[in-house]
């Protein structure tokens, strides 16, 4: 198997067009990627190329056809104006996207022969997207195509527009997620979540941007700025085992925090510290798919410290409800909690 140093030499590869385009798993190339990790950022941005004209090439009628070369020829331009403006290196743009107009004139008069497959992605009517969702109850490990991982909460979903790894690193967050970010020294990654934008290059974070909580940005490894708002001089910059908690009144603080109790849910472990007990409902919901209605709630705040580990539904409301008094019925999806008239 040949080299492969740079992106077109994937490319130009004809049994690595065939197992992209067709969309198939392909043990070779698997087994390739596990022996040459150090080769994963090309290896990924040459797959996002390739998709990234299937995608387009899915309506086969003349104005697809044409919005799809206008845009690679307008990438091309932009490329050769940044090369006139600047002395920096942008062969390697430019031979990357020489290689992509290449191919996708030859996937335009059916070079390749692959038929379109369905996405696993959702895609809206208004605007095209990359939509990856965990639903409630569920968790999802996702692997990016410039090899960035992604692990989404339950109830949490990440979308990006097409072009990701190629023109852009931006991803649009709702719900919490861990992000493990590959390095780009040419695209900084980016996490939108409500008002708050992460900055990073090569690290490791997590997000939290559920409704009706506090948001969070917390750092495990490497160095990330947030901005809230659209203040560019405003930028905190965060180091490892430091977070930035957006309040629901709109208070900023930085503080410390224990990454070994925040990342806990990747476990699978339910850990609470000093959350309201609508925070504590909400979470449960998400966890378990439940929806959970409160009866005779007690006029004093309830404040919840307890961690649960990979345990059942009914387990964990037996614990809760013995400690601040209350019963609860469970049937199907829907939960009823009942406060005892003397509890708290």
């Amino acid at each position: 198997m040949a080299k492969f140093e740079k992106i077109e030499d994937f490319l130009e590869d004809g049994s690595f067009r065939e197992s992209v385009l067709a969309g198939r798993r392909d043990p070779k190339w698997e087994s390739w990627l596990k022996d040459n990790p150090k080769k994963a950022v090309c290896y990924h941005r040459a797959v996002a190329i390739l998709k990234e004209i299937r995608e387009d090439s899915e309506i086969w009628d003349p104005k697809r056809k044409k919005a799809v070369l206008d845009r690679l020829k307008s990438s091309r331009r932009k490329a050769g104006r940044a090369k006139k403006n600047t002395h920096r290196v942008t062969l390697h743009v430019a031979a990357v996207i020489g290689a992509l107009v290449l191919v996708a004139f030859a996937w335009l008069i059916g070079w390749n022969g692959v038929e379109k497959k369905p996405e696993v992605a959702t895609r809206s009517t208004n605007e095209e997207w990359v939509i990856k969702t965990s639903p409630a109850g569920q968790k999802s490990r996702i692997i990016l195509s410039d090899g960035s991982t992604v692990t989404l909460n339950s109830d949490s979903e990440i979308r990006y527009r097409p072009g990701f790894s190629v023109a852009h690193r931006e991803v649009y967050l709702k719900g919490e997620a861990f992000f493990e970010v590959a390095p780009d020294s040419l695209l900084a990654f980016k996490v939108y979540s409500g008002t708050l934008v992460t900055h990073a290059l090569g690290t490791a974070f997590n997000i939290r941007n559920y409704e009706n909580m506090d948001h969070k940005v917390q750092l495990t490894s490497g160095k990330v700025s947030v901005l809230h708002g659209s203040a560019r001089e405003n930028a905190i910059y965060l180091d490892p085992g430091q977070e930035l908690i957006l309040g629901r009144k709109g208070r900023l603080e930085k503080k410390d925090f224990d990454a070994s109790k925040a990342l806990l849910w990747k476990e699978g472990i339910l850990h609470f510290d000093k959350a309201p007990f609508d925070e504590v409902v909400a979470t449960l919901e998400r966890w378990y798919g439940v929806q959970i209605t409160l009866k005779n709630r007690p006029g004093r705040p309830i404040i919840v410290s307890a961690e649960f580990q990979k345990d059942y539904l009914s387990n964990v409301l037996n614990s809760l409800g013995y400690s601040f008094g209350f019963s609860y019925t469970l049937h199907q999806k829907k939960v009823t909690i009942q406060f005892n008239g003397n509890s708290l």
